[in-house]
C-alpha cells in the first residue's frame, strides 16, 4: 500500500491518472490547485485532491513512498524550490517520477520548440542536476539521457536550498 501524490500539467487535472493509480492498488490521492477540477475528480472519480497550490498544500513530511510529476516542472516559477517541498513530503528512499518536454527534441515544429507557457526548458543534464540539487539521486531507471526520470530521495536539500 503505497501512498501517491499525483500531479499532472502543474496539477492533478481532471484525476485521470490519480484514479487509474487507485485502480491499480495505491492510495493515491492529488494535489490540484483549481476548486472546479479538485471538485470534479472527487465528484466523477472518488478520490482525494488536496485544493491547493504546491506552496501553501498542507502536506506532513514523509507522507508518499511516490509523487509523479507530468509535465509540470517546466512550469513552475521556482522549480528547486517547488523540489524541496516535494522532498520534504517523500519518505527516504521515495520514489519522484517526472517527465518534462526534452529541449533538445529535433522532432518539434519550430513554433513548438520554445512554449509560451513554459517558464524553464529542460535537457537530460539540467533536469539531473536539478533533481541533485534538491536532493534526488536518479534510480537505475532513469540513467537513459532522456526528460523522463525516475529519481529516489536520497537526502534533504542542502540547508541553504531548503524551502522555509
Amino acid at each position: 500500500d503505497h501512498a501517491v501524490l499525483a500531479e499532472e500539467s502543474g496539477r492533478s487535472g481532471s484525476g485521470e491518472f490519480v484514479y487509474m493509480a487507485s485502480l491499480a492498488g495505491f492510495d493515491a490521492q492529488g494535489l490540484e490547485p483549481h476548486a472546479g477540477y479538485s471538485e470534479y475528480t472527487r465528484t466523477i472519480f472518488g478520490v482525494p485532491v488536496i485544493t491547493a497550490p504546491l506552496e501553501k498544500a498542507d502536506i506532513a513530511e514523509n507522507t508518499y513512498d511516490i509523487i509523479t510529476l507530468n509535465h509540470v516542472l517546466e512550469h513552475l516559477h521556482y522549480p528547486l524550490t517547488s523540489l524541496g517541498y516535494l522532498n520534504r513530503w517523500l519518505k527516504m528512499g521515495g520514489l519522484l517520477a517526472v517527465e518534462v518536454p526534452d529541449i533538445e527534441f529535433t522532432r518539434h515544429s519550430a513554433a513548438n520548440r520554445f512554449h509560451h507557457a513554459h517558464v524553464y526548458n529542460f535537457n537530460h543534464a539540467t533536469l539531473t542536476a536539478l533533481l541533485d540539487k534538491a536532493g534526488f539521486e536518479l534510480d537505475a531507471r532513469g540513467a537513459v539521457a532522456s526528460t523522463t526520470l525516475f529519481a529516489r530521495k536520497t537526502r534533504a536539500p542542502a540547508p541553504e536550498r531548503q524551502v522555509s
